[in-house]
């Protein structure tokens, strides 16, 4: 595959990722994860999340921006409530959380490098977001 390629999300992995609480210890949420892309030579990611009801996903950062589109129910970022067809720019390095509603939430997130790293306030050194507890 190269410079094109088409995924139907029958076809892509789910996994289902637990949550960390604010001390670093798995929290009882767990978010189920649809990975689109990377496929192949891909060089991009393409990832759909959805979380139960008031899930929290505590303040952490990534080495790497993102975009976040929400689909379904809606996510609480601080003061700003946003809602199917909202869309979400976190910028490298910024430390952010945010907590699912009522109705739980499911969204796009989309980042423009493959394996980036996942930092949360308690931890000493980066790890990979992959198998990440």
């Amino acid at each position: 595959m190269k410079g094109f390629a088409v995924v139907h999300e029958t076809d892509v992995p789910r996994r289902i990722a637990p949550l960390r609480d604010r001390d670093g210890a798995v929290s009882s949420f767990t978010a189920m994860v649809d990975e689109f892309f990377p496929v192949g030579d891909a060089t991009l990611e393409l990832k759909r999340v959805t979380l139960p009801p008031a899930a929290v996903v505590v303040p952490h950062e990534h080495d790497s921006a993102e975009i976040l589109y929400v689909l379904d129910g809606s996510i609480v970022f601080g003061a700003h409530r946003c809602v199917p067809g909202s869309a979400v720019y976190v910028g490298a390095n910024t430390r952010y959380g945010f907590v699912a509603g009522p109705d739980g939430c499911t969204f796009v997130n989309f980042r423009g490098v493959v394996g980036t790293s996942i930092v949360y306030p308690h931890d000493a050194n980066p790890t990979s977001e992959v198998g990440a507890p």
